[in-house]
């Protein structure tokens, strides 16, 4: 995860006036659709580990954040249609959390919604 807020960080200061209005915006997104808190761990979590499996080096750590990604975006599905959510919406909800997750791991002074144990927690189910 250190190597995951390094990596990202980088990224973070090249676009973060622009990047302050997209996460203000996704952030927005997300809290329209008042989501339960377990739909908001999976779809956090899986999108931090969607980026941790694109900016780690090792191929075996690299799978294991897309599996794990995929398990909690499986498990999101049927509870975001349960809560009304349209599956027409599902990418836009995704990228919006992706926003919101690398901002949180980026940027000076944020606290992320969930910690690494939490998120490895949800995986359980």
């Amino acid at each position: 995860m250190r190597r995951l807020l390094i990596a990202l960080a980088s990224l973070a200061m090249l676009t973060a006036p622009a990047l302050a209005d997209a996460v203000d915006d996704a952030k927005a997104a997300i809290a329209a659709k008042g989501l339960s808190e377990v739909v908001d761990k999976y779809l956090w979590c899986g999108a931090a580990f969607t980026i941790m499996a694109v900016v780690v080096n090792d191929p075996a750590q690299q799978q294991n954040a897309r599996d794990a990604a995929t398990v909690l975006f499986r498990m999101a599905s049927p509870l975001l249609l349960a809560e009304g959510v349209v599956e027409a919406d599902f990418s836009k909800l995704s990228a919006n959390y992706a926003a919101v997750v690398n901002s949180q791991l980026t940027v000076k002074g944020q606290t992320p919604d969930y910690t690494q144990e939490q998120c490895s927690a949800a995986l359980g189910g």
